[in-house]
């Protein structure tokens, strides 16, 4: 189902009674595209329906010469639906046709900007006239070819921050640690009954195991976002 099909089959149904959830769930399960993208197309064409022309007035035998002026008045010609707009007119804002190449790589340009892919699929249905499996299976193609590329895009960013997740983990424990290493010293020397000093626990002391742990767990969330960064990177 292209574009203008899925429009008259949506006027239809609204001229017959229908809400526009009823359209909604049945075009979705023609067309096998998200429920919610679906409401939104129909919200978009129910816009652009013509509203019908208001009635015309009663004759009444009270008012012959107020009715024999509104018989003089030409009628209006009832609203019509638009033509159907050609799928080449509608490839792009100023209706000339887009290449497969330029269409391949505005469709790479969005995979990039990380888009969700449905967006990009019902863009393409809107703007080039494709059915929601052709526009489907083009962005999945696209996406499966340059899939490198789009895992090192992501990975730009993912891995600058896995990285500083571990160093921030790895500078708390170190600062955690060199706090508590004098009260481990004491209570190693009290077990064995050495008599030693006790050290003060001031605020600092008090949260450094807290710290230590805080700590522990960037390292290791970093360490393992690191790596599933570098096995996507060389899969």
């Amino acid at each position: 189902m292209n574009k203008q099909e899925a429009i008259d089959f949506i006027l239809k149904q609204l001229d017959q009674g229908h809400s526009r959830e009823e359209v909604a769930a049945a075009l979705s399960e023609k067309m096998g595209a998200p429920l919610d993208l679906v409401s939104k197309f129909i919200a978009q064409v129910a816009a652009s329906r013509p509203q019908p022309a208001p009635p015309t007035a009663v004759s009444s035998p009270a008012q012959p010469k107020f009715n024999q002026a509104l018989q003089n008045e030409p009628v209006p010609m009832p609203a019509r639906i638009p033509a159907p707009i050609p799928a080449a007119e509608m490839s792009s804002p100023s209706g000339a046709q887009v290449s497969d190449a330029e269409l391949e790589q505005s469709i790479l340009r969005s995979l990039l900007k990380s888009r969700k892919q449905d967006d990009i699929i019902m863009e393409l249905c809107e703007k080039n006239g494709m059915t929601w499996e052709e526009a489907q299976r083009l962005v999945a193609r696209l996406a499966s070819r340059h899939h490198n590329k789009l895992i090192t895009r992501q990975n730009i960013f993912q891995i600058p921050l896995t990285l500083a997740a571990v160093l921030s983990g790895l500078v708390l424990m170190a600062a955690s640690a060199s706090v508590l290493a004098p009260f481990v010293t004491t209570l190693l020397n009290l077990s064995s009954g050495v008599s030693t000093d006790i050290p003060v626990i001031d605020s600092t002391a008090r949260y450094s195991p807290y710290y230590f742990i805080l700590g522990l767990g960037l390292t290791l969330g970093g360490g393992v976002g690191f790596y599933k960064a570098l096995k996507t990177q060389f899969e």
